[in-house]
């Protein structure tokens, strides 16, 4: 490497548009390598460990507990020891003095280590601008004296004294009040999959209606209770992974039924509705390391094990701290589940990016039932849409612990992708399980709801 690489902020979550610096791994201008451990960042939905992209001796401009936009510089890579000599020559290069003021060099840390301290009675010295700082200067036409007391100026100094951005705004129609949305920009292979569609004049006039009603948001709330039956035995049998949670088989059927309430897959964007074409389910979990989105993506092609099986990898990654960008990043509806925490409600909040979320709460042990809540975006959808898909959820479940604990339950035919019984179908009004033969000559049983994709 013959010239200093800049290591930026990553995005990590397309809510958030700051990151927290929770950990710094190596020490200012150590010798460091490709893959080496450099600094954590941290949002509340992700965590990732900023790496070296290559080798060099590793110059951090941030420290921890600072708070950074995204696309900030954090670090520098220099090719050689004793780089802030010549990091300050090439800085001396891209700076603009303050007129009328004569620049010095501070004494440097590395290279004046030996060198006595600067006098009190030494003038305050110009502040020296970087060439991306000097730029962002220029662009959003900020006067340098306002850095008057720092030494060094980085574009990270200028972001942080940037007013807020600006906010998108609703047109009003005569006799209506503006309405603010604020949204960060969606990664660009999101984008591509989303299909819009205008937001009808009609909606416009609830939003409005119901901004008057509710002036932090338009989140509307419906629950409905779900009855147990022989519902944990069912998830025990069949579960390989997760044998005493409710959250695999709720996120099963959550998946698959979103393809029939599209709208709750989707978001409000100022006068458009965006619908999602994927369904990538997001876990919001808290077990102690900060609360997190594990991402399920495509989670309506996945069999019930395939699904608690990708749910366990993602949980253990959480444990461990190895979880990826990527494996936090695009969900397209949350799940949260406080079921073990015995909590008889939730009200959950809707992400950024999304228009509803699921809460699941503990069971009753009295009444042996347990309570869905589904918060969700008045804006983008209505209160029947989301009746509806809370009963038709709560039907799945029920239906699958509808059926008698008897000693053969495991020997009983079941649905290959759902894993329901035949009692658990007819519960549910099925029409009985058909057998499969794939290409490969294989032999599996499918129930009609499966068949049918939904």
């Amino acid at each position: 490497m013959s010239t200093i690489q800049d290591i930026l902020a990553p995005r990590l979550d397309v809510s958030s548009d700051a990151l927290l610096v929770v950990a710094i791994h190596q020490p200012g201008g150590a010798a460091v390598g490709a893959g080496t451990p450099l600094l954590d960042l941290e949002t509340y939905k992700a965590q990732v460990v900023v790496e070296s992209p290559g080798e060099g001796f590793v110059e951090y401009l941030c420290q921890v507990g600072d708070q950074v936009p995204t696309g900030a510089v954090l670090a520098r890579l220099h090719p050689q020891a004793g780089f802030t000599v010549e990091a300050e020559r090439r800085l001396s290069a891209e700076v603009s003095p303050t007129p009328g003021v004569v620049q010095e060099r501070m004494p440097s840390p590395v290279a004046d280590a030996a060198s006595p301290p600067v006098p009190e009675t030494t003038p305050a010295l110009a502040p020296r601008f970087s060439k991306a700082a000097r730029q962002a200067l220029k662009r959003h036409h900020l006067d340098p004296a306002l850095f008057q007391d720092q030494d060094l100026v980085t574009l990270r100094d200028v972001q942080s004294r940037l007013p807020p951005p600006a906010v998108q705004t609703v047109a009003p129609t005569a006799g209506q009040r503006r309405v603010a949305l604020r949204f960060p920009p969606l990664p660009a292979e999101l984008q591509r999959r989303i299909d819009w569609q205008p937001l009808t004049q009609a909606k416009q006039l609830e939003i409005q209606a119901l901004d008057q009603v509710q002036r932090g948001g338009q989140v509307s709330l419906v629950t409905t209770w779900v009855r147990m039956g022989t519902l944990r035995a069912h998830i025990a049998r069949q579960s390989e992974w997760l044998p005493e949670s409710l959250l695999p088989l709720v996120v099963f059927e959550t998946a698959r039924l979103l393809r029939r309430h599209p709208c709750l897959n989707g978001f409000l964007e100022g006068e458009r509705i965006g619908l999602y074409r994927d369904i990538h389910i997001g876990i919001a979990v808290d077990m102690g390391q900060g609360l997190k989105v594990l991402t399920l993506p495509h989670a309506d092609t996945l069999g019930f094990r395939e699904l608690e099986q990708l749910l366990f990898q993602r949980i253990e990654g959480y444990l461990d701290r190895t979880l990826t960008p990527g494996e936090l990043l695009g969900s397209t509806f949350t799940v949260t589940d406080l079921s073990g925490f015995g909590v008889g409600h939730i009200q959950p909040l809707v992400n950024a990016h999304q228009s509803a979320i699921l809460g699941i709460a503990g069971e009753d042990p009295d009444l042996h039932r347990f309570q869905l809540s589904l918060a969700f975006d008045h804006r983008v959808t209505e209160g029947r849409e989301a009746a509806l898909f809370l009963q038709a959820l709560r039907e799945r479940l029920e239906g699958h612990g509808a059926g008698p604990e008897t000693p053969d339950a495991a020997t009983r035919p079941v649905c290959g992708v759902c894993l329901k019984t035949l009692p658990e179908d007819r519960a549910m009004q099925g029409h009985g399980l058909l057998q499969l033969v794939d290409s490969a000559g294989r032999e599996s049983l499918i129930c009609q709801v499966c068949l049918m994709g939904y």
